[in-house]
């Protein structure tokens, strides 16, 4: 959960990025959190 609260801070932090770049960072972000927990 904090890291989600990071990921959204990092979301407000970087408006310049376009939708698709702010996506493929989110989704690699859950992605790493997923395989960090699952490993």
């Amino acid at each position: 959960m904090v890291r989600s609260l990071l990921a959204a801070d990092l979301v407000e932090l970087e408006p310049n990025l376009n939708h698709s770049d702010l996506s493929a960072l989110v989704g690699a972000r859950l992605l790493a959190e997923v395989l960090a927990v699952w490993a």
